[in-house]
């Protein structure tokens, strides 16, 4: 599934129009030498010289704090481990490494919701499909632009390609803005950009690249498992008071709008659901916004 999703998102470079032609082919090595560490690490580390006792809590703490200082402080002057983890592999989690130009998907996100082996090419390509596109499209974003396809921060797009992607940035910026979660309570547009930026191009990639399969499911409503599975997974209930305070302090935006938002700018959901004017998720073609 990576290796479909990182073909997509080549296709999308080459067509990215608003890129000039040297940072496009940068971008497109950058998704040629983009790799995944997928599950846990080929060699655990070794905790043989922790030591843990029963009744020490605090002190198993900073023992574990200690052994780890002096783990990292032995990689100093060696060569980088491309292979090494920064995540545990039980976190439910996933990210991009810019360093690194490269994707970690622990097995604690590979259950279902994300994957299913028993679901078809729809429902996973909605679930994990578009997370690990979420990621991909992370090189991209506001932060991960500034290392190119080595994992060295530079500068390597142009002043045109710069403005192009600003004008782009400010009008996600400003429909977020624009968005009243709670009365008195707005996105904060610019703090959300980043993950706004992977949350609509990872879900555009990850339609591009299930529509690009064989055999797609589409006479048998794929389409309509696609959404539900991405939907899925930002299901959350919280207290009004908690989203406050994460409106605040938290670089996603609210869960709801991880769901709606991306899928509202693709003109795929619209035809799946016939969508028309008055409904509460309908938006004109004209203003759709569109990255790849």
């Amino acid at each position: 599934m990576f290796a479909q999703l990182r073909q997509a998102a080549a296709e999308a470079v080459a067509q990215m129009a608003w890129l000039t032609p040297a940072a496009r082919a940068e971008a497109a090595a950058k998704v040629a030498r983009m790799t995944a560490k997928v599950g846990y690490p080929a060699a655990w580390r070794d905790y043989g010289a922790l030591e843990i006792r029963r009744a020490d809590a605090l002190g198993n703490r900073d023992r574990a704090r200690r052994h780890e200082w002096l783990r990292l402080a032995a990689l100093s002057g060696k060569p980088v481990d491309r292979q090494a983890w920064a995540m545990s592999p039980l976190e439910p989690n996933a990210f991009y490494d810019p360093m690194l130009n490269q994707i970690n998907l622990p097995a604690g996100i590979l259950p279902a919701p994300f994957f299913d082996a028993k679901a078809d090419d729809a429902a996973n390509y909605g679930g994990i499909g578009t997370l690990i596109a979420h990621e991909i499209s992370h090189a991209f974003d506001s932060n991960g632009a500034q290392f190119d396809s080595r994992g060295v921060q530079r500068d390597w797009w142009s002043a045109a390609d710069h403005a192009a992607f600003d004008a782009l940035t400010t009008q996600v910026v400003a429909r977020f803005d624009a968005i009243e979660v709670l009365p008195g309570a707005r996105v904060n547009g610019k703090f959300t950009l980043p993950e706004n930026m992977a949350d609509l191009m990872g879900l555009q990639l990850a339609w591009r690249a299930w529509r690009s399969l064989p055999e797609t499911g589409q006479a048998s409503g794929g389409a309509e498992r696609f959404f539900p599975a991405y939907a899925q997974q930002w299901a959350a209930k919280r207290r009004d008071e908690r989203t406050r305070q994460l409106l605040a302090s938290d670089p996603h935006a609210p869960p709801s709008l991880r769901a709606n938002f991306p899928a509202m700018q693709l003109d795929g959901f619209h035809e799946t659901f016939g969508t028309r004017e008055g409904d509460a998720m309908f938006v004109p073609a004209q203003d759709r916004l569109r990255v790849w």
